[in-house]
């Protein structure tokens, strides 16, 4: 992460997804997307690259149980 790169906020990353809030949040507590807390109030803020990097790693994932399923299904 670089000190120039953008970071987004719950809110920003629950708008593209189309999911809520909270469940990015379960997301961040899990450990599943990186992120970072600045002060109470603030809440977290969320790197583009660990964004990329969260929807790479669901993508493949997606793709790689699709095709289990569909292997099974045979």
């Amino acid at each position: 992460m670089s000190v120039l790169e953008p970071m987004l906020t719950v809110a920003d990353i629950a708008g593209h997804m189309g999911v809520n809030e909270q469940t990015v949040r379960e997301w961040i507590k899990r450990g599943e997307l990186q992120a970072s807390k600045h002060g109470s109030r603030v809440g977290y803020r969320i790197a583009k690259s660990a964004y990329d990097a969260f929807l790479a790693k669901r993508t493949l994932t997606s793709a790689i149980s699709r095709q289990l399923l569909a292997a099974s299904t045979l």
